[in-house]
């Protein structure tokens, strides 16, 4: 028998030599090949075909066209189901299903009936059953193949996008979680999370994380897609607290630190002293005694935490452009407090400058830093503070460009402004020498960019 396997190689095969963009002449052509397979060699021939070619599961349509009998379906999937590979495996399920559905009683007792005398596990049974259409009553089918075929249907179930009634996607939902599938879940419910009850949110957040850590995906592009979601579909929600969001934001750090949305965490961080010092120590090591062995994770989420450090651009106390002084210094003088405990003093009191780096103008004598911030700084009295704030506000330049020659224009116009809030800061001393010793800093740089520049010209 000589036939065109093309025609299951490919979407749009080659039909005759030429592409075929039709899709009711792909389908006769694909129904007649069938059919006369089946019709020189039985069932045995459709299996051997479904062996040759690249996708078997074109096969599908023109299989329940040519009216297989129930005794040709079970020898179908006896032989295909003792082959195993994926593409036979796919084959038999969605035979099995179309069957389900037109001969629901008769086809559930040959499974049966086949499965014990194949000796099928109930993971084997539940392979059958995948190409179900998701809802209630393919789900009460599967249910009645026992506790154990249905517990291996949710495990192996792939999580496409359910679209059937709320109660069935409340229903998959929690049959996910159950087989510990909570990202499966996030992955069948992404386009309709606005459906899903809060409670069940934070429960797939939560029992996802493990089932994260141990798969370790190189590519996590999908999973924080699908995870940034979930977060997205907690936004604005009245019966979460932002503490609540926080709490899984700082769980979920290592795929959250690109998110270009504000965290609550970043919030809650300037509002709860211990959850500062708890990410400060994620990310450095004491200053004295021996520092344990860090897993892959503990790497992972300390790199995580450090960027998510980096991140803070406002102050403690700080609502728009105005600083609350005594959140501001209580915050400051108490997150003080504790990275001593931590011995991690000096490095704490450097990130504690960075923050207070982003402090805004103040509105009143339009001075930098908030007079609030200046308070903070007298207060806590730190020199690893101050020399952290220095760091930070020349970090805060960021990328910049220059003209050939252009020289150090561009650091002292940096210094003439900071020296001129060194004078607005008169009345608070330690700012005030910060911000003369920044000045000074950025008329360095502005002398080394004068001889760089003078180089430039020589080599000209």
């Amino acid at each position: 028998l000589h036939l065109n396997t093309n025609l299951f190689d490919d979407w749009m095969p080659y039909i005759n030599g030429v592409r075929d963009g039709d899709d009711k002449a792909v389908d006769t052509a694909r129904e007649r090949a069938v059919s006369t397979v089946m019709s020189f060699g039985g069932v045995a021939a459709v299996v051997e075909l479904a062996q040759k070619v690249k996708v078997p599961y074109l096969m599908i349509p023109a299989l329940e066209k040519v009216a297989l009998s129930l005794e040709d379906s079970e020898e179908l999937i006896i032989r295909a189901m003792a082959i195993g590979t994926p593409d036979l495996i796919n084959l038999a399920s969605s035979v099995s299903a179309w069957r389900l559905e037109s001969d629901p009683d008769a086809w559930r007792q040959i499974l049966i009936d086949t499965a014990s005398e194949k000796g099928w596990t109930p993971r084997t049974l539940a392979q059958l059953l995948l190409h179900l259409p998701d809802g209630a009553s393919s789900w009460a089918l599967v249910d009645g193949f026992g506790s154990e075929v249905a517990a291996a249907y949710w495990d192996q179930k792939h999580p496409f996008g359910l679209k059937g009634s709320a109660e069935d996607l409340k229903y998959a939902l929690e049959r996910y979680i159950a087989a510990g599938r909570a990202m499966a879940a996030m992955a069948a419910a992404h386009y309709r999370l606005g459906e899903v009850d809060t409670a069940t949110l934070l429960q797939i957040l939560e029992q996802a994380i493990p089932e994260i850590n141990e798969a370790r995906p190189e590519n996590t592009t999908m999973t924080t897609y699908y995870v940034e979601a979930v977060f997205k579909a907690l936004d604005g929600r009245s019966d979460v607290t932002g503490e609540q969001i926080a709490a899984k934001e700082h769980a979920y750090l290592p795929l959250l630190d690109e998110r270009k949305e504000p965290l609550k965490l970043h919030r809650l961080i300037l509002q709860q002293p211990q959850l500062f010092v708890d990410i400060i120590k994620l990310v450095f090591k004491p200053a004295s005694g021996e520092t344990p062995e860090l897993s892959e994770l503990d790497r992972r989420r300390a790199s995580s935490a450090y960027r998510l450090l980096s991140s803070i651009k406002t102050a403690p106390g700080q609502t728009g452009d105005d600083v609350d002084e005594g959140q501001a210094t209580g915050w400051s003088l108490e997150v003080q407090k504790l990275v001593a405990e931590a011995d991690r003093l000096r490095i704490g009191e450097q990130y504690l400058g960075h923050v207070l780096a982003h402090s805004p103008m103040d509105p009143v004598d339009g001075g930098w830093p908030h007079r609030a911030i200046r308070a903070v700084i007298e207060k806590v009295a730190s020199e690893d503070m101050e020399t952290g704030v220095r760091i930070e506000r020349q970090n805060m330049r960021g990328v910049f460009t220059k003209s050939i020659g252009e020289g150090g224009g561009q650091e002292r116009a940096f210094a003439e402004t900071t020296r001129k809030w060194a004078e607005v800061a008169s009345g608070y001393p330690r700012t005030m020498a910060m911000l003369l010793d920044l000045a000074k800093s950025w008329e360095a740089d502005a002398e080394r960019e004068d001889v760089r520049a003078a180089k430039d010209k020589l080599r000209d």
